[in-house]
């Protein structure tokens, strides 16, 4: 079975990382939002596929990524939002010469692949690092037009506290993953898993014992 997800980071990353040198070979004006228009809609078909085949995971990433309803709808959804936003962005954002619209169609690529990434994340490390990759180009394109009074407060407000964000986030991965000594989302909850029903069934409470009536629960 084709691999979706990866075909899907692949066609982001190769646009995120190669939209930038466009500036070199004097190529600029609206190709670089055509190709990211165009990775954003073979990355959208990807997911849609991946959704229709239901598929669970992903080889490549082993148990980093994984797929489901939920993170099939979320990543549909982001992807699509950031399509109409690049197409949008062909008649907003200038496509002269003195402009630097392949970089803001390369930092959208990237805001893109966080999204994605966190969509089917399925390890509190990956989830971290995704949200980084989500977050941190939202902050350049805020200042995006440097000229402006408004773009540069909120560039830097934006900053201030997407910094105090990234600070609290990482309590969530360490507080979550010391109890049970995992990174992993997924956790089966002890009170259905195997090793839980042997835990209750010894307790007094669970009405195993013979000094207890059963528990019909």
């Amino acid at each position: 079975m084709a691999d979706y997800i990866l075909f899907s980071v692949v066609a982001l990353s190769a646009a995120a990382l190669g939209v930038p040198f466009l500036q070199y070979v004097g190529q600029r004006g609206d190709l670089p939002g055509y190709l990211l228009i165009a990775a954003l809609s073979a990355a959208l078909a990807s997911t849609v596929l991946n959704a229709a085949t239901n598929s669970t995971s992903s080889s490549p990433f082993g148990t980093l990524l994984a797929s489901d309803s939920l993170g099939n709808l979320f990543a549909i959804l982001t992807l699509f939002v950031t399509l109409f936003v690049a197409v949008a962005s062909l008649t907003l954002v200038p496509a002269n010469k003195s402009s630097n619209s392949q970089f803001y169609y390369s930092l959208l690529s990237f805001a893109a692949l966080g999204m994605l990434l966190i969509s089917y994340s399925a390890d509190l490390l990956m989830l971290f690092v995704a949200w980084e990759l989500m977050s941190i180009p939202p902050y350049a394109l805020a200042g995006f037009q440097k000229n402006r009074e408004e773009s540069n407060e909120a560039a830097v407000k934006y900053a201030v506290l997407g910094a105090l964000s990234s600070a609290i986030c990482p309590s969530c991965p360490s507080t979550c993953g010391r109890p049970t000594r995992t990174r992993a989302l997924q956790l089966p909850s002890p009170r259905y898993s195997p090793r839980g029903r042997r835990r209750l069934a010894s307790s007094p409470l669970s009405g195993s014992s013979s000094r207890y009536p059963r528990s019909t629960l």
